[in-house]
Parts: structure tokens; C-alpha cells; sequence
């Protein structure tokens, strides 16, 4: 969570973003107070205090810097949507790992295992092309869950092993590492 006005951001468990979203995904409004520990968040009938991970976290410029010139753009809803419903057939042993790729038709995320598999396409805008990558379908759903924005453009960076998550009216950047895959199941769906 970088700072609006240049400070240093702050780190927190993917358990404890979890459980904002959960507690004020509906406010309106939502207080935040950092201190050298931990994070309160609060509005006028619910309060919520975490531990911070690190403390503050000055280095946090190199994952969120320069996002690269590909990009998926994407209604956030529908995309979220599309992980949720496929995030259930991802196995734990393999890290919840959905496969992602750019194709044709849209934004292409694919699950699959020994014992089946499935691929959906969301509608999207693809600058570039867009490599297939695995990404944890829980994290994924999670940073698409933090924005409010209806679109959010996604950009690969296979070079640095991330995906960056932005929206334009929105001062969130979010950053996940990319996860192997071992096939070719979000090549592109088979459309006949």
C-alpha cells in the first residue's frame, strides 16, 4: 500500500486485506491509521486494528514501478466473477493456480488437472501480446476485490515474474507473482 504523498507504504497479510474487504466492502467511507505496528481501519459503527508484516516497507518502488506496456483491461466485476467460479476446481498442492492468456476472443483463464479442467473467456481489451501465465486464483480474486474501479488493466511483466493490477481513477497499485505452468491449457480456447 504505497502512500499518496511519497511516503513509505505498509505490508499487510493477505488475511488481513481479507478481512477489510470483508468488514467495509460496503462503507463509503473508510478511516485508516498507520503507526510504526500496525494499521486501524474504522468507520463510525466498526473498528479493525492488524499488526503490519514489516513495518513500513521503503522498498516497495521496484515490484510497483513502470508497469509494462502489455495490458488486459477488464471489468473488474466480471473477471472476479469468472476466477471465483473456477478458483473451486483449482487444487491447493498446485497453489490454487488458474491459467491466464490473451487470445482473440478476450482474456482467457483456464483451470485443469488430472481429473479435468475448464477455460472461460472474460471480455477484455489486450494491448500487446499477452503470454500465457499462472497466477493463485485466491490472491487474484482478492486484488480484484480491492478496487472499486469498474475497469482494471492487468500487465504482465514475465521479465520481473509479475502481474501488476491498476485502475486509472484509483491511487491502488497491486502486484502479484506469476506462478508456473506446465501446460497449454490457456493457449486459447477451441471455439467451433
Amino acid at each position: 500500500m504505497p502512500m499518496s504523498d511519497n511516503r513509505p507504504g505498509v505490508v499487510l497479510s493477505a488475511e488481513t486485506v481479507n478481512s477489510v474487504l470483508r468488514l467495509f466492502g460496503k462503507a463509503d467511507v473508510v478511516n485508516a491509521v498507520v503507526n510504526a505496528n500496525s494499521v486501524f481501519f474504522y468507520t463510525d459503527s466498526t473498528r479493525f486494528c492488524s499488526s503490519l508484516l514489516v513495518g513500513t516497507y521503503p522498498n516497495y518502488l521496484p515490484l510497483v514501478s513502470a508497469p509494462s506496456a502489455e495490458s488486459i483491461v477488464v471489468s473488474r466485476e466480471s473477471c472476479a466473477s469468472t476466477v471465483a467460479l473456477l478458483e473451486t476446481f483449482a487444487s491447493k498442492e498446485l497453489g490454487h493456480r488458474l491459467q491466464c492468456a490473451g487470445s482473440e476472443d478476450g482474456f482467457v483463464i483456464a483451470v485443469g488437472s488430472q481429473t479435468g479442467g475448464s477455460v472461460d473467456v472474460v471480455e477484455a481489451q489486450i494491448n500487446g501480446e499477452i503470454a500465457a501465465f499462472g497466477i493463485n486464483g485466491m490472491f487474484m480474486k482478492t486484488m480484484l476485490n480491492s478496487f472499486r474501479a469498474s475497469s482494471i488493466a492487468l500487465h504482465p511483466d514475465h521479465r520481473n515474474r509479475r502481474i501488476m493490477f491498476q485502475a486509472d481513477d484509483e491511487h491502488l497499485t497491486g502486484v502479484i507473482a506469476m506462478m508456473n505452468i506446465a501446460t497449454d491449457l490457456a493457449s486459447g480456447p477451441k471455439h467451433e
